[in-house]
C-alpha cells in the first residue's frame, strides 16, 4: 500500500482494501470469507447457476472463487455491466460494517482517493501498479478504478451511518 497527501494506492491480499484481503462476514445467514467470495457468489446467482454457486461456496481460496466466477454458465457481460457495481458496494460495504478493524481503517482514509494499483486489471484497477510513475496521475490511468470508486461510496455511506 502506497499512501500520499491526496491518496491510497493498494493492491494484493495483503491490503484490506483487497477483496482478497480475509474478511469473514454474514449476509442473509451465509458466512463468506472474502468479498472476492460473496461478489462471485452474487455473479452466479445473478445467471442462475446454482451448481457455480454452490462451488464458490464451498471454496477457500480468494484466487479460486475469482476462477469460479470466469465459469459461470449463462454470462453475459453487457448484463454484468450493469450490475456489477451494485454487487460490489453490497461485497464491500457488509465486508467492512462487520468488520469493526478493516471498518476504521477505511474511515481513517478520510476524503483520499482509493486506488486499486493493479498492473492487470483495467476495470476495477488503473492498470498500473503502486510503484509506476504514472499511477499518481490520473489522467494517465489505464483503467476505470471502479474498486476505488466502491470503496469511496461505501466510506461514505460508513462515515454517515457511524
Amino acid at each position: 500500500m502506497k499512501k500520499t497527501e491526496s491518496m491510497i494506492l493498494f493492491w494484493g491480499d495483503e491490503d484490506v482494501f483487497s477483496n482478497f484481503h480475509p474478511s469473514p462476514f454474514a449476509v442473509d445467514g451465509k458466512i463468506f470469507h472474502c468479498s472476492e467470495q460473496y461478489f462471485m457468489y452474487c455473479k452466479a446467482g445473478y445467471f442462475n447457476d446454482a451448481a457455480t454457486a454452490d462451488k464458490i461456496m464451498a471454496e477457500t481460496e480468494p484466487i479460486n472463487c475469482k476462477k469460479l466466477g470466469r465459469q459461470i454458465k449463462n454470462y453475459d457481460e453487457s448484463a454484468w455491466d450493469n450490475v456489477r457495481e451494485s454487487f460490489m458496494f453490497a461485497a464491500c460495504y457488509n465486508k467492512f460494517l462487520q468488520n469493526a478493524e478493516l471498518k476504521k481503517q477505511l474511515l481513517d482514509t478520510q476524503n483520499r482517493l482509493l486506488v486499486e494499483a493493479s498492473p492487470f486489471d483495467k476495470i476495477w484497477g488503473i492498470g498500473l501498479a503502486e510503484d509506476n510513475a504514472d499511477a499518481e496521475n490520473t489522467a494517465k490511468w489505464l483503467g476505470r478504478n471502479l474498486l476505488g470508486k466502491v470503496l469511496m461510496e461505501v466510506r461514505e455511506k460508513l462515515a454517515i451511518e457511524h
